[in-house]
């Protein structure tokens, strides 16, 4: 099941059941991203007649859609389905207050213009805690090599298990390697 401009009814004219003037649009629920990012995925079909002006156009809103920014304007996808996705922090800082919008129109009133959405998705992208930030003060640096050193050759598990980065059950090499190729990042 997707969202269509519009069905006809079989056997009915290409033009009964088009997006005539316009626009005809489709917003999103509200989609609370405060505090993370995600990638919004979907997968469009867009067709019109004429090589005309007419698009499908995509904006995102970040205030309950009382701005919105173009995320992308698709001409005639040859009517075929087509995936897109975009990053939200690309175009709008993330909020509790994310919606997007699809916006068809036959503007001027001219051609056969048609659109659909379909598998509309939000993926959140979620941080965890950093396993080289052995002492937790949210950067990989000096100190967390220290605390890894004291518990070199050991098994992981207390008071070593945070050391054993890759839980593997010992703090080795495996681990020092992790922290080096960390080191001196900022943890999320």
């Amino acid at each position: 099941m997707a969202f269509v401009t519009d069905n006809g009814p079989p056997g009915g004219g290409v033009g009964d059941n088009d997006v005539d003037g316009g626009p005809t649009t489709l917003t999103s629920p509200l989609i609370d991203l405060q505090g993370t990012n995600a990638r919004i995925s979907y997968q469009r079909w867009f067709y019109t007649a004429l090589a005309t002006p007419d698009v499908l156009t995509v904006e995102v809103s970040n205030d309950n859609g009382n701005t919105w920014t173009l995320v992308e304007s698709v001409g005639s996808t040859g009517g075929a389905w087509e995936p897109a996705s975009f990053v939200v922090s690309e175009h709008v800082p993330p909020t509790a207050e994310v919606r997007v919008r699809f916006t068809a129109c036959d503007c001027p009133n001219n051609s056969i213009t048609e659109a659909g959405i379909d598998d509309f998705l939000v993926e959140r992208f979620t941080c965890g805690p950093c396993p080289t930030d052995v002492n937790g003060d949210g950067v990989t640096n000096v100190l967390d090599l220290i605390d890894l050193l004291l518990c070199f050759g050991q098994p992981g598990n207390p008071p070593c298990d945070a050391q054993d980065i890759n839980t593997d059950g010992a703090v080795n090499v495996l681990d020092l390697i992790d922290l080096l190729l960390a080191f001196g990042t900022a943890c999320p």
